[in-house]
């Protein structure tokens, strides 16, 4: 029954991981759309925002799995 709490454990992590690539990368796209109409440009501000939120994304990633690496509770 131990094994469940650590294959729940570490799914969790997953949804959580890619939960914040995808949503930082999907408001990237959709503050550049907003700027792009707002400013009357074609898809710069959109590709810049996308770019950018997956660059977030995966900083926040790379931050969680560095704070989990640390946990010393994560070696059990």
């Amino acid at each position: 029954m131990r094994t469940l709490g650590y294959v729940g454990r570490y799914l969790g992590l997953l949804l959580h991981i890619g939960l914040l690539i995808v949503g930082s990368a999907f408001l990237g796209f959709w503050g550049g759309s907003w700027l792009d109409r707002r400013l009357g440009t074609s898809s710069t501000f959109t590709i810049l925002g996308t770019v950018l939120g997956v660059i977030s994304g995966f900083w926040g990633a790379y931050r969680t799995i560095m704070r989990i690496s640390d946990d010393p509770g994560s070696r059990e």
